[in-house]
């Protein structure tokens, strides 16, 4: 961890906007209210600040109330002493008698930076996820004068098309992350204005706005609401180190953990598509395709029930969550006693949030389902199913059944890990669930029932890890990666140039991500590694190559420790077929890490140069390649420019490494 004292002009950014609620009635948020900006409106307001130290962090209360209609607005700040980021949620309240004005237009942060008019700009942030070859791919905005552009996901799921991640680099070798979380429908806004046709201003502002997609609703008497969080890394320097400090600052404040370590995402072995869609799922062969990864020395660490189990199977049941009595007559009793038996966690997958027409919710409870409108294109991942609704999370009772249920379930045959998918968008449903001037009402109500629900079933089984999916996953931000894990974040699989794409963009800001593999030989295994893995293997195959697969595993488990640690991209980014794509992942408190670099099938270049990150001038380095097991020393300098080469193609080349001395000269910077 770089000390405080190494973000002397960082902090010194991230204090000029905690200042704005701390010490002046000019904070970075903005709204509308009763049809006044709240530029003008909270001068005028009662304000209270309170501020408490808690370990490595600072923690703000400020509080606005209107003398005349009794909103009550409360900033709950974190300030973090060990990074320059400070983060906050924003609650309005209304303590009068009578339902409030009209508040709209709620903007969950909002700030603009001071610029020189010729001064570059630029905007580093993701492609989301939308089960294509470009999922979370990097895209690089310029921001010159006049540019205004708003982003935001699709269909009410966080990440579904756009990441709430944004890397803003300023002049001057500086920047600001800023990361939203929200696991719904959120907008980001950038703009660089004109402001006058006059050159000596032109474009001196660049301006940042982010919360809710729409929010314009009144509030009853009592009533209160919250807004997307709002995360804020200030940093200095490089910005691919800038990176490397925001995956730092997640792995330490936002990473889910168990006990006090951050989780550890495993390696599991997954029937799904053996057994046809979970629909051909038994107790007696889910048992034997777990005792036969034992058998053959295939040391995964968890084993993975996927949809198909729950009365009337994959994808039609969903909404009955019980076991299929026929296939399961113990429930998971039993396969779960025998998958723990033989040393593996045990993971089951629930859909709660769609309920398909004739499932048991909505059957039985169909006061707690949400309609989309009659003749919509609804999005489903599988055609022709039943007509679909969405579970309200909002709804106290739904959730409560949901919580027990889900919970008993949890309890009865010891799950590890709940795996929570969502092939449903639901703004095709919460606006039809708004009544007049209450727009954004339905969506806030069922993200934070979804956030209560998740956090309710950790505080029953402290043991738990909750995982999220979503189609792949198009919910990841903020708040997601601090409660859930991912092991599969795409559904564009088992294609290696996208699998090294999605690893090599999404690393720039998520570090607990995986996905399906079916490769066993290397190259494509290969492409897969990081910091978890869902085997999607059938090891009943006669042909099927056990020590091929004995190796993959143990390659994994020997990497596993570095994909926490910095990322550096060593090639520029690509999914082409002729191309190099390189990667390093480094651990400074070890000083060891990995190279990934791959030849793809079409390349004609026999090598590629790559410089390495983190390592330092002076110190002497152990590198080894896993496949021949030769060994080289290396200089940090001739780290610096180190070759990588494959004699054919495809190919994934291994390197790690480790630091034998050190001359104690500073770790060399690394090349845009």
């Amino acid at each position: 961890m770089p000390s405080p004292a190494d973000y002397v002009d960082a902090r010194t950014a991230a204090a000029a906007i905690l200042g704005g609620f701390l010490e002046k009635a000019d904070p970075p948020i903005s709204f509308v209210y009763d049809g006044r900006s709240s530029r003008d409106l909270l001068p005028e307001w009662k304000v209270t600040r309170n501020s408490a130290t808690k370990g490595d962090r600072t923690l703000h209360t400020v509080t606005w109330v209107d003398p005349k209609t009794g909103l009550e607005l409360v900033a709950d700040i974190r300030e973090y002493n060990d990074f320059p980021a400070i983060e906050w949620t924003l609650h309005f309240s209304n303590g009068g008698a009578v339902t409030t004005p009209l508040l709209e237009s709620v903007q969950a942060f909002d700030h603009s930076w001071s610029v020189a008019p010729l001064e570059a700009v630029v905007l580093h942030r993701l492609l989301g996820c939308t089960s294509t070859v470009a999922d979370f791919a990097p895209v690089t905005d310029i921001i010159v004068p006049g540019f205004k552009a708003r982003i935001t996901p699709i269909g009410g799921r966080s990440s579904n098309l756009a990441m709430p991640f944004f890397n803003l680099e300023l002049p001057g070798n500086r920047g600001v992350f800023v990361a939203i979380g929200w696991t719904g429908q959120w907008a980001a806004e950038f703009e660089r204005p004109y402001l006058s046709d006059s050159l000596a201003s032109m474009g001196s502002i660049v301006r940042v706005r982010t919360g809710m997609a729409l929010t314009r609703m009144t509030l009853l008497p009592g009533e209160t609401i919250r807004t997307p969080q709002s995360l804020l890394l200030s940093w200095e320097g490089d910005p691919a180190g800038a990176h490397n400090d925001f995956r730092r600052l997640i792995l330490r404040h936002k990473t889910p953990r168990i006990g006090r370590k951050p989780a550890e995402l495993p390696i599991a072995a997954c029937g799904w598509y053996q057994f046809r869609s979970g629909n051909d799922y038994t107790e007696a062969n889910q048992i034997d395709f777990a005792r036969l990864y034992r058998k053959l020395g295939l040391d995964v660490d968890t084993f993975w029930v996927d949809a198909g189990w729950f009365e009337g199977g994959w994808p039609n049941g969903v909404g009955s969550w019980f076991p299929r009595k026929e296939a399961f007559p113990n429930g998971f009793r039993k396969l779960s006693e025998v998958v723990h038996g033989l040393g593996m966690k045990f993971l089951v997958w629930f859909e709660p949030e769609r309920v398909a027409a004739g499932s048991w919710l909505h059957r039985e409870h169909p006061e707690w389902l949400l309609s989309h409108a009659d003749g919509a294109t609804v999005f489903n991942v599988v055609r022709d199913s039943p007509r679909n609704y969405l579970l309200n999370l909002g709804n106290p009772a739904a959730r409560k059944w949901l919580t027990d249920h889900v919970s008993e379930m949890i309890e009865d045959s010891h799950i590890d890990i709940y795996r929570h998918d969502a092939n449903i968008d639901p703004l095709d449903f919460w606006p039809l669930a708004d009544a007049p001037n209450r727009q954004g009402m339905a969506e806030i109500r069922h993200i934070e029932g979804l956030y209560a629900y998740w956090e309710e079933l950790k505080r029953r089984h402290p043991w738990l890890l909750v995982e999220c999916c979503c189609s792949g996953n198009r919910r990841f931000d903020l708040e997601s990666v601090s409660r859930a894990i991912n092991l599969w974040r795409s559904d564009y699989t088992f294609h290696p140039a996208a699998d090294q794409g999605q690893t090599y963009g999404i690393s720039h800001f998520v570090l607990l991500s995986a996905n399906g593999c079916k490769a066993v030989d290397a190259y494509g295994f290969r492409s897969l590694l990081g910091p978890g893995m869902c085997l999607c293997w059938d090891p009943r195959l006669k042909e099927f190559p056990v020590e091929q697969a004995r190796g993959n595993i143990a390659l994994f488990k020997r990497l596993r420790p570095y994909f926490s640690g910095d990322y550096y991209p060593l090639t520029p980014y690509s999914t082409k077929e002729n191309a190099w794509l390189a990667y390093q992942f480094h651990r400074g408190d070890l000083e060891k890490g990995v190279v990934l670099a791959f030849r793809r099938p079409s390349c004609a270049l026999g090598g590629v140069s790559v410089q390495l990150g983190g390592v330092t001038h002076g110190a002497t380095y152990e590198v080894e390649d896993v496949d021949t097991g030769k060994i080289a020393m290396y200089d940090g300098k001739e780290l610096a420019d180190l070759r990588v080469t494959a004699a054919s193609s495809p190919a994934a080349v291994v390197l790690t490494y480790r630091r034998l001395t050190s001359s104690g000269v500073p770790v060399l910077p690394m090349r845009s």
